[in-house]
């Protein structure tokens, strides 16, 4: 039994120890991307995800520490809901009426737009199964908004279905990590035209 078929149970030491791991690679992070943030503009999460990375590789790797996954699956889901719903309460929709239609035919061009490339792009690309679905479910909700939404899209299909670890780890590498240093690369580059 691999350990992604292990079932782990989940306790409040877990959580509690979990959480206490984020909140370290938030605090570091903030340093290094303080840090980083001299050489290169990057969002600011950039640097606890590098945090995050190396405490979760020195755990695994030398045995000093194990990161519960069932505890880290608990902190992540309040974390994403919580985030969710700020962004959902900041909108001030009634700012953007009169931009209504412009915004609802691009809307319908991007779903059309996105539905092709998921079909085309990810899952005959990627091979027809289930990694190819999960890889379409997480870019559709990658495009249509960000990496968070990807990730809840195969969340919630990973519960219905089974997980996807190698589409797991493709779009949220790919979304949350390389597009951004890629992206802050592209845009200092062009700032300095």
């Amino acid at each position: 039994m691999s350990i992604l078929e292990e079932e782990e149970t989940t306790d409040v030491n877990g959580v509690l120890k979990a959480a206490g791991f984020v909140f370290v690679a938030v605090g570091l992070g903030a340093v290094l991307s303080a840090y980083l943030n001299t050489i290169i503009t990057l969002p600011a999460y950039i640097g606890a995800m590098l945090v995050a990375a190396v405490i979760r590789n020195i755990g695994d790797f030398s045995g000093m520490y194990r990161v519960q996954g069932g505890g880290l699956n608990v902190v992540s889901e309040v974390a994403l809901t919580v985030y969710v719903t700020m962004a959902i309460n900041s909108l001030k929709l009634y700012e953007l009426i009169h931009l209504a239609l412009p915004l609802v035919v691009i809307l319908l061009a991007q779903t059309l737009l996105m539905i092709v490339f998921a079909w085309l792009g990810y899952f005959l690309l990627f091979g027809k199964n289930y990694d190819g679905v999960m890889l379409g479910v997480g870019g559709i909700g990658f495009a249509m908004g960000a990496t968070a939404n990807g990730l809840a899209n195969m969340q919630s299909l990973a519960e219905k279905y089974g997980p996807s670890p190698k589409a797991w780890l493709i779009v949220s590498l790919v979304g949350a990590f390389l597009i951004d240093f890629v992206n802050a690369i592209i845009i200092t580059w062009m700032g300095t035209w």
